[in-house]
């Protein structure tokens, strides 16, 4: 497997529903990329559902850090969270992708599209 993709997918909310979403996001994406490994961290990280937050996020940061690029899903404009990873892959210079209802990967808007600071 070459690239390594960090799906990024809001999690408050309604956990049990963007859990499931993801791990739907994440099943479509593997079939149509089977040779990109997505790393889905609702998933990867759902034993940690009690921990704070804060302490959670930082361990999908050290994932996101390790990854080659992000795949930003559902409203991730209205997730703290998933605008914090965003940020992150922008800073780092990573490959930002969507995908779509189908699973298939596209662009995003660019950064002043959608408010960003670049």
């Amino acid at each position: 497997m070459n690239n390594w993709y960090y799906i990024s997918h809001p999690y408050t909310g309604n956990e049990e529903q963007n859990r499931e979403d993801a791990a739907e996001i994440h099943r479509k994406l593997q079939e149509l990329y089977p040779d990109m490994l997505f790393i889905n961290p609702l998933a990867m990280f759902q034993p940690l559902k009690d921990l704070p937050y804060e302490q959670v996020m930082d361990c999908c940061i050290e994932v996101l850090l390790a990854c080659d690029g992000i795949i930003m899903t559902g409203n991730y404009l209205e997730s703290k969270g998933c605008k914090t990873e965003l940020g992150i892959a922008e800073e780092r210079g990573m490959h930002i992708r969507g995908c779509t209802e189908r699973g298939e990967l596209c662009f995003l808007p660019r950064p002043q599209e959608y408010g960003g600071n670049k």
